[in-house]
């Protein structure tokens, strides 16, 4: 029988033009150059993130899912499943110049125009954010779809992008739809569905390492911009509940996946099981924690299979970690 046990995974890294060196700041060893993101639990064809520790290591995240199904992702993850896919995917994001101003679609528009796709929902957490580091989210009011395209057209878009400031600690919820970009000045952890589909409006008249434009898909963005979603605000975090040295506070809840701050106090042990809904996956944020006989520092994530059963998280001086599960 295939042992289970947390997982941890070499990193993938993406050098679009928007990234930076900041992602060193975490302890990455990253190669030279830019390099905007790090995919640190990634099963997708345009990166799949290789097990570093315990008897599977060197085995691709990709194989274990064909080998474990459900006991690695749990039966609440069918819709990924069916179409052979690792649900979820863990990045984080050197946003060290903006991204374009993007959407994605949802999992119905992904699989008829992009093959196999799924669609993308997702959030992030703000790791590091300079002062005046700001998001754009939705669009301002009195936006709609002719004037929007008129404004593209006319190169003057700014008007209907809605901006919103953030900080260290920030969460940000995006749902499938959502007109939206990462300004410059943050890293940022990302928390989505394994999908690598994105449909560019704006991108700041750059170009790529090639020289030239990345491409834009004007048409596709038009037809899944959610312009009802105006000029909407941060969500605060909802504690859920503090027993025994241990919170737990709701950032993001959707169809696809529950995010959780959960923040240990210094010797606080919480106990979980995994047992068979969905797997688990825990990032250390701050300080250092021990999941089973897993040590995970700073910022690193770990995979907890669906069939694991009976797990703990302790933590010997205190840690801020994140949560993200399907567990209905």
């Amino acid at each position: 029988m295939t042992k289970l046990y947390p997982l941890l995974f070499s990193p993938v890294f993406k050098d679009y033009p928007w990234g930076g060196r900041n992602l060193e700041k975490l302890g990455r060893d990253i190669p030279d150059g830019i390099v905007a993101e790090s995919w640190e639990i990634a099963g997708h064809n345009n990166g799949t993130t290789i097990i570093s520790n315990g008897e599977h290591a060197g085995k691709p995240l990709t194989d274990l899912l064909s080998e474990l199904r459900n006991d690695l992702v749990g039966t609440n993850y069918v819709w990924a499943l069916d179409r052979g896919k690792f649900p979820l995917l863990i990045k984080i994001l050197d946003a060290n110049k903006p991204l374009s101003v993007q959407v994605h679609p949802n999992d119905i528009y992904a699989l008829e125009n992009e093959g196999n796709e799924l669609g993308k929902t997702e959030m992030w957490v703000v790791l590091n954010a300079r002062p005046g580091a700001e998001v754009i989210l939705g669009v301002t009011r009195g936006t709609t779809p002719q004037n929007f395209q008129e404004a593209i057209a006319a190169g003057n878009l700014e008007p209907h992008l809605h901006r919103i400031p953030v900080k260290t600690g920030d969460h940000i919820c995006v749902p499938a739809g959502s007109l939206h970009a990462i300004m410059g000045g943050s890293l940022i952890a990302e928390i989505q569905q394994n999908s690598d589909t994105t449909y560019r409006v704006y991108d700041w008249n750059r170009v790529g390492s090639d020289g030239q434009p990345r491409p834009l898909h004007v048409y596709q963005a038009l037809d899944v911009i959610n312009f009802a979603q105006v000029e909407p605000e941060l969500c605060p975090p909802k504690l859920l509940c503090k027993n025994g040295g241990v919170s737990h506070w709701l950032l993001c809840q959707n169809e696809y996946f529950s995010v959780e701050r959960v923040i240990l106090e210094p010797k606080a042990v919480f106990a979980g099981i995994c047992a068979g809904d969905s797997l688990e996956i825990w990032g250390v944020l701050d300080g250092s924690a021990v999941v089973n006989d897993l040590l995970v520092n700073a910022v690193q994530f770990t995979l907890l299979p669906a069939a694991l059963g009976v797990f703990t998280v302790r933590s010997e001086d205190g840690a801020t970690l994140l949560r993200a599960h399907h567990h209905c």
